[in-house]
């Protein structure tokens, strides 16, 4: 998951929380330094999850006020 945000104090715990209620677990948060608080990326990386889930998950965390873009979900393929 790539996020784009207006920075502020509880992003990450206001999408954890969502992710939480819908049983989907973080595996991994990046980032970097250097980037304007108007426009913050940092990355997600999830665990394997229901589809279904992460969709729902995904239209609550559209719905928080401080992105700068829409959430962009990129799977990542195993063999």
């Amino acid at each position: 998951m790539r996020f784009v945000v207006r920075d502020r104090p509880g992003i990450v715990a206001e999408v954890a929380a969502v992710f939480a209620k819908f049983g989907i677990s973080i595996d991994a948060l990046l980032q970097k330094p250097g980037y304007p608080h108007s426009a913050l990326p940092f990355i997600m990386t999830l665990e394997s999850c229901s589809s279904f889930l992460l969709d729902r998950a995904l239209e609550e965390i559209g719905r928080l006020d401080f992105h700068v873009e829409r959430p962009l979900c990129l799977p990542i393929l195993t063999q």
